[in-house]
């Protein structure tokens, strides 16, 4: 729509944000309000109405419109036809605008958590639609759905009927179809998904098993254990089941309290070393319940991309602390600094050992299923191979310092946690009662071995009763009962964890200092662990905001940015 000018002599225009706040930059969009003598009042529904004197004298008018440079004014969507998702206002004029660009005929409605496009353009794929829908909003595939109809609902007046379009948004899921097959769809968009597949021939990772796991729970209630192997079609026939508590993965909480231990461990210094080794075993645990198939298949490629990813997050705070000393961190670089071919300030702190043995483990696993015959083993005997495997690194752990000691760093080599992730993959395949407590009466004798062997103090013992623990929990809990409050501080941490471990030091130790705080006193300590976890969470929000904004960018790539920033689909403060 083009400018509808100014005010009338008399009167006021002025544009509002959400808030009620007069908007005084030009180019932003807010509520266009009226203020002049000629206000109505509204109609007169009694005699006494007519006697009342003049009481109203702004009238919102519930149109979104923008100012320019000239005082001029833009009408550019209806404030009522807005939507509010992961930060972002979204005008649903502007999309369906944005949609007619591309040669796609919708009408769009939305609420504060998915937009709807009834399309009715025929010989369009869905697929198409959506990637419109994405470039345009700037959100990703579960925040958003695409409806067919042949002909839209018209109102007396000609216009569509949004409010049976919203009512649509509003019914059951169920009735919407967005049931189980939709939500593996839109966590795997693009690809194909049917029936017959499962989360594991999907290619899942354990990003997108915390994100379906928060989906399925709102679908199905409690989920059945193992749904990650079950065929979607048996898992959306499950009935439904509704309980005042969540039930959780215990991996997910065991991620959570594992990356708590560590923030806490080095925040207080507090002799409680066992959530690094918690989360080594998780590694190997994941890589049995996610990628097992792909490993036997030999498709390691897809196997390291995750690994790519991570490392891409790790890469500028190698590169900021190698600014900050003056030199490149070469074995930081190559992932090598836990081998001690140097120490600190020649590479980044020891407390990043996690990442590079987490690098060096993948890579090593990779190595062993790239020789077909080690991998064939493998698929046909997981367990007796990984078994065989446990003995080899349990020895390595016990014998290299024999023949290759580097002092106190020796924890953090390869060698001597590697055994960590190698139990992880068997716990997985451990089927039968029998197999589980029989191996964890194994692992306990271990753990009790390699506490003493650690050197008989308080934190090896720790250390290790918390991994036993830690095993336990996978063996014999597999979904823990939370209530509703419990899961969602839990689950934003667990998803986190790998964001907090890489800055939950970066921000207090150069923030403490500088106002005189340290770890010996409770407060201080209180202070290094809020700001480590809120830095890790932070980072985390703001990778996904990133992500947003340059799926917007891509939509301003393909022609559709003047409609988008034309309607308030900007980012809201």
């Amino acid at each position: 729509m083009g400018s509808i000018g100014i005010a009338i002599p008399g009167g006021k225009l002025w544009l509002a944000d959400e808030d009620g706040r007069p908007i005084e930059k030009n180019g932003e969009p807010g509520e266009l309000i009226y203020r002049g003598p000629n206000v109505m009042m509204g109609y007169a529904h009694r005699r006494t109405d007519l006697a009342r004197t003049h009481e109203v004298t702004d009238l919102r008018t519930g149109d979104i419109a923008k100012r320019d440079d000239r005082g001029f004014y833009s009408i550019v969507g209806r404030r009522k036809r807005m939507s509010k998702i992961a930060g972002l206002r979204l005008s649903h004029d502007a999309i369906e605008k944005a949609l007619e660009e591309a040669g796609i005929a919708a009408a769009v409605v939305g609420d504060d958590e998915r937009i709807l496009a009834m399309v009715t353009t025929p010989n369009v794929d869905d697929n198409e639609a959506l990637e419109v829908l994405m470039a345009a909003t700037g959100l990703p595939r579960p925040h958003l759905e695409v409806g067919r109809a042949t002909s839209l609902r018209k109102l007396a007046s000609g216009k569509i009927d949004y409010a049976s379009l919203q009512a649509r948004l509003r019914a059951p899921r169920q009735q919407m179809a967005m049931d189980v097959l939709d939500a593996f769809r839109n966590a795997f968009y693009p690809r194909q998904v049917g029936p017959s597949d499962t989360f594991e021939k999907l290619g899942g990772d354990s990003l997108l098993y915390v994100q379906l796991s928060l989906t399925l729970e709102r679908e199905l209630g409690s989920l059945p254990e193992g749904w990650e192997t079950m065929p979607l079609g048996d898992l959306a026939r499950t009935p439904e089941r509704r309980n005042h508590s969540r039930s959780i993965d215990s991996q997910l909480i065991l991620r959570a309290a594992a990356i708590l231990l560590v923030v806490i461990h080095h925040g207080t210094l507090w002799p409680i070393p066992g959530g690094a080794a918690t989360l080594v075993m998780l590694v190997g645990f994941s890589l049995a319940r996610f990628q097992r198939q792909r490993l036997f298949a030999g498709d390691t490629l897809a196997v390291l991309r995750p690994l790519a990813a991570n490392l891409a997050l790790y890469a500028p705070i190698v590169a900021g602390f190698s600014l900050a000393r003056g030199e490149v961190l070469w074995p930081s670089v190559f992932l090598v600094g836990n081998l001690g071919f140097t120490a600190p300030p020649h590479m980044m702190p020891y407390l990043y050992w996690f990442v590079e043995a987490y690098a060096q483990t993948i890579l090593l696993w990779v190595i062993l299923f790239s020789i077909p015959q080690a991998r064939r083993i493998a698929h046909a005997m997981p367990l007796v191979s990984g078994i065989f495997v446990l003995a080899i690194a349990v020895a390595a752990k016990f014998l290299t310092p024999l023949v290759w000691y580097i002092g106190g760093p020796q924890i953090f080599t390869l060698p001597d946690v590697f055994y960590l992730a190698v139990l992880g993959w068997c716990l997985y395949f451990l089927d039968t009662p029998l197999k589980r407590k029989t191996c964890f009466a194994v692992t306990a004798i271990l753990c009790l071995m390699l506490a003493w062997w650690g050197g008989n103090w308080t934190g090896s013992w720790v250390k290790f009763m918390l991994v036993l623990g830690a095993a336990y929990v996978l063996l014999f809990i597999p979904r823990i009962p939370l209530p509703g409050w419990a899961a969602r501080l839990i689950l934003p941490v667990s998803a986190a964890s790998y964001h907090i471990y890489l800055f939950h030091r970066v921000f207090p130790d150069w923030l403490l200092p500088q106002l005189g705080l340290g770890t010996q006193q409770p407060a201080d300590a209180a202070a290094a662990i809020s700001i480590g976890l809120a830095s890790g969470l932070a980072v985390f929000w703001l990778q996904k905001q990133v992500f947003g904004w340059l799926a917007y960018r891509r939509g301003s790539r393909l022609g559709w940015r003047s409609h988008v920033v034309g309607g308030p689909l900007e980012a809201a403060e």
